[in-house]
Formats: C-alpha cells, sequence, structure tokens
C-alpha cells in the first residue's frame, strides 16, 4: 500500500505530486507544513537558518532530543521518520533578495520584512499558472492566511498589508504560541493550496481560495474575503 492510496482519485493529487513548494521558515507553521504537504506527496523545499530552543517544543514539529540543531536538519529527520518520503530538501540558509524563489511559496516567516522581501522576489520571477504565493501569519489563537494568485489587483491588496515590524503587536513570552493552533493554521494553508491545484486543473474557479482567510480560535470564528478574484 502506498501513502497516497487512500486519496489517490483526489483531484488535486497530479498537481500535488508534479509541483515543488518552497515553504520559508522551518518554526511552527512551517514544519507542520512541510509535515502535511510531503504527506501528500509534493515536493518540498524548505528553507532555515535558526536552531532549535526549548522553548520552541510548544508549538513547533520537534521533540526534546533535537535540541540545538538546525531546525532544517531535525526536520529533515522527522520528515523520513513519520513520511519515509524522499521529495524534500533542506536548506539551511537566511532568505535574503538573493535567494532562490519559485512559483508555489509558503512564508512562514516569523517577520514582515522577510515576508516583503520574498513576496517582491515572487512577483518579479516569471511565473506559470500554478504560482501562488500563501502567507501564514499566527499569533496564539489568531491566525490569517493570504493567497496570493498572479493577478494585479491581488498583489496590490497583499503589499498594503505589508506593514513594518514594529507595528504588530508583541504578544508575552507565554502567550506565543501552541502546537493545535500552528497544526489549524498548516492544515487549512495546505487545503488551499489543493484548491488552487484543483482550479487550475479544471481550469475553472471550481474551489473557494480565499484571498485572506482568518480564524479567532476563541471564537471559534472564521472570516474570508475574496475581493480581488475575476479582477
Amino acid at each position: 500500500m502506498t501513502v497516497n492510496s487512500r486519496f489517490k482519485d483526489a483531484c488535486w493529487l497530479q498537481k500535488a505530486s508534479e509541483n515543488t513548494v518552497l515553504i520559508l521558515g522551518a518554526g511552527g507553521t512551517g514544519s507542520w507544513t512541510a509535515l502535511l504537504l510531503n504527506r501528500v506527496g509534493t515536493n518540498v523545499i524548505v528553507q532555515d537558518f535558526d536552531r532549535l530552543e526549548e522553548h520552541n517544543l510548544g508549538g513547533q514539529f520537534f521533540n526534546y532530543k533535537q535540541i540545538g540543531k538546525l531546525k532544517v536538519e531535525a526536520l529533515a529527520e522527522n520528515i523520513t521518520l513519520f513520511n519515509n518520503n524522499k521529495q524534500c530538501e533542506f536548506l539551511s540558509e537566511k532568505f535574503t533578495t538573493d535567494s532562490m524563489i519559485h512559483d508555489v511559496v509558503i512564508s512562514c516567516f516569523d517577520n514582515m520584512e522577510a515576508r516583503r522581501i520574498a513576496f517582491e522576489k515572487w512577483v518579479q520571477t516569471e511565473k506559470t499558472e500554478n504560482a501562488i504565493f500563501i502567507d501564514l501569519r499566527l499569533i496564539m489563537e489568531s491566525a490569517t492566511i493570504f493567497a496570493v494568485i498572479n493577478d494585479n489587483f491581488q498583489i496590490e491588496e497583499y503589499r498594503r498589508n505589508l506593514f513594518s515590524d514594529s507595528e504588530v503587536p508583541d504578544a508575552p513570552c507565554t502567550m506565543k504560541q501552541t502546537s493545535h493552533a500552528a497544526c489549524f493554521i498548516a492544515s487549512t494553508a495546505v487545503s488551499i493550496l489543493m484548491n488552487h491545484f484543483t482550479n487550475v486543473s479544471a481550469k475553472s474557479k471550481v474551489r473557494n481560495v480565499p484571498f485572506k482567510w482568518e480564524c479567532h480560535l476563541a471564537l471559534m470564528l472564521i472570516e474570508e474575503d475574496n475581493y480581488g478574484i475575476g479582477k
């Protein structure tokens, strides 16, 4: 039995397996996203330069024995253990203006400046129909996802949501992140990406790919903004 035998007829499977997704950041959102994307057979590249610290374990896909290791090194071990899948590449380096970019990018950074650099590189690169830039933002129990297709209206709208790091309210150290919230936003991001791949395959908007998705776990309130679709 293969790893995808339980979903081999999914309409998004072919696109998922033939595309490479660049995940920028291997922390709370990035580590879980990499696990889930690789589980559905997607080729994944994860880029991060941080080392694992004990306080990271509250929200990230790592274990105590891995403290002190590079996050990408530890993530490689875990994905191999859980998925037995070789379709992963791990880059232990900081993302800069000189870094490579791909058609399909999932931004899991913990700062706005890195998001801006990655997005502008994505905008400037030549793209195929598969192109999408997905940005995950998580503060404890408040999650936001932006999904930007290669559309001028959405590109400009997303730029309006790239404020400076000084404008982001800093939460107390004991109110930063939980694994269940990180898993939730990661699984939602993967679902949005699979919906996008379905639409590309169907050459029609048969599934919802919201430009902006927000969830407030304390209220169990989910909001979506689809403005820009079709413009």
